[in-house]
């Protein structure tokens, strides 16, 4: 299926959640400069990434099942465990941060 046949909030969420995954790519481009000049690794750049994962993964997959784009109840859970995954190593980068 092409962009243009998709429906407009799948659109807008699709192209919101690849702008969050360029930021946190940026973050962790940013987080691996860093190591490599010697400083030590940063956890909130990994909980800032996790987190954007995680909640854009969770949230897209919801939206897309709700409305009938994604017709199949296993990939919803798999999508939404996937993201939950993201949600416990962010909140894992959080206690190595404390």
């Amino acid at each position: 299926m092409k962009l243009r046949d998709q429906p407009k909030w799948r659109r807008v969420s699709s192209s919101l959640f690849f702008i969050a995954y360029l930021i946190a790519a940026t973050f962790f481009l940013i987080d691996f400069i860093n190591r490599e000049s010697g400083m030590p690794l940063n956890p909130l750049y990994g909980f800032i990434c996790n987190v954007i994962f995680g909640i854009g993964l969770i949230s897209i997959s919801i939206a897309d099942y709700v409305s009938g784009y994604a017709k199949s109840r296993s990939v919803l859970f798999m999508s939404v465990f996937t993201g939950v995954i993201f949600l416990f190593f962010a909140s894992l980068s959080m206690f190595v941060y404390s």
